[in-house]
This record gives C-alpha cells, structure tokens and sequence, in this order.
C-alpha cells in the first residue's frame, strides 16, 4: 500500500522464556497449590495493519503488565478453547465482517448485543517464533489476562447465529508463514489456531512488501492447500493492498498480489474471497467512495484473467472490500458516511462477496477532527457510536444463512417424494439422461421419474434421496474423491447421508455428512455433473424444490400459456371438447384431481362428475367430460416444467395435450409429440 510512510513497532515479545516446558510440566494437574510471581513484563503498544493500527496511544508508548504477588490458579494458565456447543458456522453468500482488534474498544459480545451485527474479522494472529500469537505477544492458548473476553465474546457471537473470521498478519510483526521454515511445520501451527478457535474461516492479511516475497507465499499456499484436505469446509481470504485500478501493482522485475494468488490456484488452494484494502492510497483523496469502486472493478477483471472459466457472477462473488472508516494514514484521506453508502450500494448491486472495514473500536465519534497519525480508538468523524456498522450492517442479507447445526430429521420433507431445481439454470436435476448410472445433472426441462426423489429419513437429522426411477440412493463416492453424485447405492452409509439447510431466499442446500461440502450444480462448465465439493453456498448450490407428486384429492383450474384463457369442459352443450376459452373460472372451468394410479391420474369435471377422455370413438378426438370410469384414455402423467407450468401427457398414446393445432378455438387433444406453448398449462387449486 502506498502510504506516507510505516511506523515499524518491532512487535517485542512478552518475555515468556519462563514458560519452559520443564515449568509447564511442573504445572500440570495442580490444583490446590498456587503461584506467587513477582514480575514485570513491559513490551511495545504493537498492532496494526498499514491500512489501519498505528499506535494505540502515542502517549503510552510502552505498557507494561505487572503481575504482583498474585495467586495464579494452575488451571487457568491455559484457555480451554471454545465450547463445542458454539461451533463455527457457514458464512452468509455475502457478507459484512468488520475488523475487530483483540483487546481494544468494547468487548464484541457488547457490540453485537447494541447493533446486531454477528460477524467480525479478528486481528491479528502473527509469529513468536514458530508459534500463534495475538498481536506479537498473547499466546493464542493463553488470553485470559490480556484478552480476557476473547473466548467469550466468541462463544457469544456464535450462540447468536453469527461467526468469527480469524485474520493473519498485519502490517507489523511476522505472519507465520515468514516464521516456520517448512510448510508442514506452518500447517501445524495453523491448525492449532482452528483447533483453539473451533475455527472454519482463516483471512490471511499479507501487506508491507510480503505479499511479493515468494519463497513465504509458496510455503503459505503449500501449507492452506493441505490445511483444506485436513479441514473439509474450511474457508480461506485473502486481503491485499489495493490500487485505485485493482490489487497493487508489483515493483517492476519482482512478484506481487497477482503473483501470491496464482501460486494459491496452483497448489489447489480453494480462496473465496480476495479483499481489498481500499485505503492509504498515498495522496489526499476526496473521492474515496469511487476510488473503493474503481479498485473493485479492476479487481474483477483480473479475477477473470485468472479465472476464464467462471460466469461473472462468481467472480464478484469472490470480491472484498475493506475501507478505512474516517481519517486514513495518507493526510487528507477521509472515508466518510457518504462514501460508505456508495460502496455499499454497488456491493449489494454486484453481489460482492465481503464487505469490511477497520476497525469496530474506530467506529465512534469521540474524536471529531483528529487527523494523522490515526487512532485506533476513534475515526476522527462527528458521528454516532457504531454508525458505519449499522450501515453496513444489512449487506449481510445476502443469498444465504448460516448454516445451521440439524437437531432432528427434518419433519416436513420426510417421505414425500420432491423435485429439485438448480437456481442458476432453472433446470431440474435428473438422475439419467441417456444411459444406467449417470451422474445427477441439472439439465432437464421437466419432471418426469428420472428428476422425482424420496427423501428418506437417514437418521441423526440427515436424509438420503432415493431416484424414483430406480430405487438407489444418491451417493456423493462411488470410488473416488469428488465423484459426481449418482444414484447408484443400494443401502446408505455415509456418502449416502445429507444435511437439508433451508436458505433464507426459501431455497435449500445440501451438504454432504461425509466431507460436509455442499453439493453443486456446476463448477466450471455447462451441463457439469452434480458433486459435493463447494465449502460455501452461493447461486450454485443453491436449489428450488417442491413435491413432485400431483395435487390428488384437490380441484384446480387450467390455462393455456398462450393464450392465458381457462380450460373449460362446457360450451353450451352436454359433451362439448375441452376448450382453452373462458376468461373466468367457474363450475365448468374446475376439474378435481384423482389418483389413477402407478403414478398417473385422471381429471374428473367438477360440473358433471365425467372424467376427462382423451378418446371416444376414434384416434385423436377432442378431449371430453364423458367418461363414467377411468381406463387407458383417461389416464395422464402430470409432468412439471421448469417455467412452473404443467404439462399433460396421455398414458394410452404418450402424446402430450394440446390447446392448439391450427386454429383459434381448437378443442384440446392428446396429439403433440414434444412440449412447446401451447403444451403447457398454468394450474392453481380452486379457493
């Protein structure tokens, strides 16, 4: 980022060579027995991302922790880590998680219970050695004394639906990546912090020339793309500095932002979100709402360069912004309401993956006027408490919730036999298209046997799908990893279990119990096979559904799509043909529908209690009202489409019904061979 200039604070080390592991020994399982320490630990005000955390008080420019004679019980050396009872949940499609610097400002349990706000971005986790620390000094194990609402504050967020993203680097201190020597070595200490944290989404924020320096990128994405395998679900962004036009450009002859996340794709690191820190441009800006824009927009185009493949949906899925709220490092770099509103309307217009900012202990107005260097207390805005949280706040409505944790088989669904329907194409997911064993593909215009599932109760609060074609279950694994899904089993077990997550938008997704991915409709390509490998919902894992049987036992009317009029089964005389002409339903417009059996029904008028024919005396007559009993000619499948409208298909011809040969008024016949307009009907149940 190009900012006037950096205060390099050292990021000095608690002295904590105390803390041997003949000492730690020596400490385990006491419990009666207590320390009495007299020491005192001084170390330097430390923090900060160059976009953000410059001293926290200049006035204090040393603090020093004293520990006085103090009766330390043995059990509370150490933090237990989070209760399991508040695991991690899946980010919202889009979403709004601010920075929260450990230890300064309100706690954010306080913060969350004033605004509502249930996602934040914690910073920073940097490098003692070779080992997790918070900002230089807090080991991640021990927080209780410098970060003592840490553990809580988590726990609360996320009893409260909401979820923490646990942020790496900064712009002083050593990200771990720089620390640890192999890639192996970093994985475990990056694995500690998901096991403190109960973690599932890691940011690594890389600035300060960093992001360029290739032999710590490398050993970073060696180390994320094993993190992954090891942790199914697991989430990971990335923040950058920005550029007005995109992600900063590298130095002439050396590697930068672009670089780091081509190595990323390369070593199979599966990043969500690249972030950009729309701030500290260099120079006095007063247009720093359009400049985030302008960033953004350059940011997608070189997404597409990377990512030919994707749609551009998905690639401003993976977009971030992250301003600095009011007064900026650069003198003269001030990101007021104003801008904020105009980020926020084109987030929401362009779907942008994540908003942000820094930081939550900024957002106040106790220090109206103040200008560089920053405070991480205040913004330097007159402004009410937490206003640029409030709003930014709705962005996180979004196409998604979070995923919730099933505590019983979902009651609604079990045992009913549904249809599913891909979001983003609006075509039904099938299990055949032309041969045995298939993958399931979205691809299919309407719902016939092969689109038809029995949700059955799997136990546990997760469910099996079972093709109505064949009666196998729908697996996720045949034989290998991230194997299309096909219905294929014969019994369930774990690649057969799935999770039913109702998403806020009344669409559903399923992820698999056995690698807890989410299945998806797509991932590069047309026509690509279903597969659970997605670690977040986003349009493609996302999926319309209803019950595919028809609406037996009920009365309903027909319209013709083309020309929006009624079926009616009565002109002005007793047989008259079906005709798509009235403008009204009324007794002759009404047809009750009745199980025909072996999936079929029939419709009997409601006027004259006559089942509909599609035959009396000859081959393609008119359909009619007059027959007594239901046989071969009265039988029909009920055949949904894709638009919502239903088609009808004889069972004695396998001819479709039609409102139209050739001309105006033409009866209703069972004589087309494909679906088009004047195949479909729109259907509603009579009130």
């Amino acid at each position: 980022m190009n900012t006037p200039f950096i205060w390099q604070r050292g990021s000095q080390s608690l002295p904590t060579d105390f803390l041997t592991p003949k000492f730690l020994e020596s400490m385990h399982g006491v419990s009666n027995r207590s320390l009495n320490l007299n020491v005192v630990f001084c170390h330097s005000i430390h923090g900060g991302i160059a976009m953000r955390k410059f001293p926290r008080a200049l006035a204090l420019f040393f603090s020093c922790v004293m520990v006085l004679s103090g009766i330390v019980a043995a059990t509370t050396i150490f933090s237990k880590g989070i209760p399991r009872a508040y695991a991690a949940s899946a980010l919202p499609s889009n979403y709004f998680a601010p920075y929260a610097e450990t230890g300064v400002g309100a706690s954010l349990q306080s913060v969350t219970q004033s605004t509502g706000q249930k996602y934040y971005t914690l910073a920073f986790i940097t490098a003692s050695g070779c080992s997790p620390v918070w900002d230089g000094y807090v080991p991640i194990n021990n927080t209780s004394s410098d970060l003592p609402t840490l553990t809580s504050d988590i726990s609360y967020i996320r009893s409260q639906g909401g979820d923490v993203i646990i942020s790496f680097g900064g712009a002083s201190g050593q990200e771990l990546a720089q620390a640890c020597t192999s890639s192996s070595s970093l994985q475990a200490q990056y694995q500690a912090v998901i096991n403190q944290y109960s973690a599932s989404h890691l940011d690594f924020d890389i600035e300060g020339g960093e992001e360029g320096d290739a032999t710590t990128y490398t050993r970073r994405n060696a180390a994320l793309a094993a993190l992954q395998q090891a942790n199914p679900g697991l989430t990971i962004s990335f923040t950058l500095p920005s550029g007005t036009t995109g992600l900063e450009p590298a130095p002439a002859g050396h590697t930068g932002s672009l670089d780091l996340l081509k190595d990323a794709v390369s070593k199979g690191v599966n990043f969500s979100v690249v972030n950009l820190m729309t701030m500290d441009y260099g120079s006095p800006d007063s247009q720093m709402g359009q400049e985030a824009i302008n960033a953004a927009n350059g940011l997608h185009a070189q997404l597409q360069q990377m990512f030919p493949s994707k749609t551009s949906s998905q690639l401003w899925s993976m977009v971030g912004i992250t301003a600095m709220i009011g007064q900026n490092d650069t003198p003269g770099e001030i990101f007021t309401q104003s801008n904020a509103s105009q980020v926020l309307s084109f987030a929401q217009a362009n779907h942008i993956g994540e908003l942000a900012f820094w930081a939550v202990s900024r957002d106040n107005g106790s220090c109206p006027g103040s200008t560089t260097p920053t405070s991480d207390t205040c913004d330097g805005l007159s402004q009410s408490t937490y206003a640029f949280t409030n709003l930014w706040k709705p962005f996180t409505s979004g196409s998604s919730s979070p995923t919730p944790t099933p505590t019983g088989t979902p009651p609604s669904i079990i045992g009913k036999t549904i249809w599913l329907q891909a979001t983003n194409n609006n075509n039904f997911v099938s299990a055949r298209n032309d041969q045995t064993n298939t993958p399931l593909q979205a691809t299919s215009t309407q719902v016939q046997a092969w689109e038809e599932f029995d949700v059955v109760d799997a136990g546990n609060g997760l469910i099996a799908l079972r093709s109505h074609a064949n009666n196998n279950y729908v697996s996720a694994h045949i034989s290998q990893t991230n194997a299309p899904l096909q219905a294929s089993a014969t019994q369930v077990q774990g690649w057969e279990q799935f999770r039913w997550v109702p998403q806020s938008n009344g669409t559903v997704a399923l992820q698999s119990a056995a690698n807890n991915n989410y299945v998806s409709a797509r991932t590069d390509q047309t026509n690509t096979p279903l597969d659970a490998t997605s670690t977040q919902v986003q349009a493609w894992e996302q999926f319309n559904w209803g019950v595919a049987t028809p609406p037996i036992g009920q009365t309903i009317w027909l319209q013709a799509t083309n020309n929006n009029n009624y079926v009616s089964a009565h002109n002005d005389q007793t047989n008259t043909p079906l005709l798509a002409t009235a403008t009204q339903v009324q007794g002759w417009e009404q047809f009750d529908v009745v199980d025909a059996g072996n999936g079929l029904i029939a419709l009997r008028s409601h006027a004259n209690n006559n089942y509909v024919s599609a035959r009396i005396s000859q081959t393609n007559a008119p359909l009619q009202a007059s027959a007594t009993q239901v046989q071969g000619w009265e039988q029909f499948s009920w055949i949904l489409q894709n638009n919502g409208t239903v088609a009808l298909q004889s069972a004695a011809n396998s001819n479709y019904v039609s409102a139209r040969t050739d001309q105006t008024n033409t009866p209703l016949d069972a004589t087309s061979t494909q679906v088009q307009a004047w195949e479909q009907f729109r259907w509603g149940l009579v009130s």
